[in-house]
C-alpha cells in the first residue's frame, strides 16, 4: 500500500454517478407511480374511499443530486454537508417504509394462512424481519 495515494489528492475521478441516482429512482418511483395510481383508481371508482398519497422521496432526492450527491466528497465540499444530510434523510424515510411493507406483506399473509402453526410462523417472520429492519 505504500504506491497508494491518500483521498483528497488529485487522484480520484471526477465522476458524477448523479445521473445513475436519478435513473434508478426514477424506474423506482415509476413503478411505485403504477401501484400508487392503480390504488387509487380502486380507491377513487370502486370504493369511493380517498386516501392521501404522496411521493416525498423525489422531494429529497433531486436536491441530494444537485448538491452532490454520487459524486467524491472532494469535488463538491461546498455542498457536500447539505447533500449528506439529505441523503441521511432519505434513509430514514426508506428504512420506514422498507419495513412498514414487510409488515404489511405479513399482515396480508396472515388473511390466507389456512392453521395456526402457519399464522404463529408469519408472525415469527414479521417480528425477526422488523427487527433485522428497525435494529
Amino acid at each position: 500500500m505504500s504506491g497508494s495515494s491518500p483521498p483528497g489528492d488529485g487522484t480520484l475521478p471526477d465522476v458524477n454517478k448523479g445521473p445513475r441516482i436519478i435513473v434508478a429512482t426514477s424506474i423506482t418511483t415509476g413503478c411505485a407511480l403504477v401501484t400508487v395510481l392503480a390504488r387509487l383508481y380502486v380507491r377513487i371508482g370502486v370504493i369511493k374511499n380517498v386516501g392521501i398519497d404522496s411521493l416525498s422521496g423525489w422531494a429529497v432526492i433531486i436536491p441530494e443530486v444537485i448538491n452532490g450527491a454520487g459524486r467524491h466528497t472532494k469535488y463538491v465540499q461546498d455542498t457536500a454537508v447539505l447533500a449528506m444530510q439529505l441523503n441521511f434523510a432519505t434513509q430514514v424515510i426508506y428504512l420506514w417504509a422498507i419495513g412498514l411493507v414487510k409488515i404489511a406483506i405479513g399482515l396480508f399473509l396472515l388473511r390466507f394462512a389456512p392453521r395456526r402453526g402457519y399464522k404463529i410462523f408469519i408472525w415469527v417472520v414479521i417480528g425477526w424481519s422488523s427487527s433485522r429492519t428497525w435494529l
